[in-house]
């Protein structure tokens, strides 16, 4: 397998992306939207799948 089928920038990873770990992150994040005029802050080592959870989570949210 090659490092661009799995990190393709600007795609949803289809191969690495996990998500039944972050079920109470994600419960966390949709409150903090939610409530609304609140600073969220997200950190994490690089490509370990940041944006792509976010973009996820505004979908449901939209």
């Amino acid at each position: 397998m090659k490092a661009n089928q799995v990190f393709t920038p600007g795609k949803e990873p289809s191969i690495t992306y996990i998500d039944d770990h972050l079920i109470e992150r994600a419960r966390m994040l949709h409150d903090a939207l939610d409530a609304g005029a609140a600073v969220i802050s997200l950190s994490g080592p690089s490509k370990s799948g940041k944006t792509v959870f976010v973009e996820k989570m505004l979908e449901k949210n939209a």
